[in-house]
């Protein structure tokens, strides 16, 4: 079974993101995590394609991938 904790951790904790953009500047991934987590702890990530270049979203998939704590430059 998939490690889902981090999933009910952000449904009533303060959370972090990390957005990334593909080359025409639209959202492609967002990470979220619990605002404490370690590097290397569980994230979630939405993936989001276009419909060619327009910013119309097509398809949206979630999956659970790393965070990554150079990501936070504050």
């Amino acid at each position: 079974m998939a490690d889902t904790g981090h999933l009910k951790t952000q449904q009533h904790e303060l959370v972090k993101q990390h957005i990334e953009f593909d080359g025409s500047g639209r959202t492609e991934y967002i990470y979220t995590v619990r605002s404490d987590a370690p590097d290397g702890c569980p994230c979630s990530v939405v993936r989001y394609g276009y419909l060619g270049v327009t910013t119309n979203v097509v398809y949206v998939k979630e999956y659970t991938g790393v965070w990554d704590a150079t990501w936070e430059l504050f």
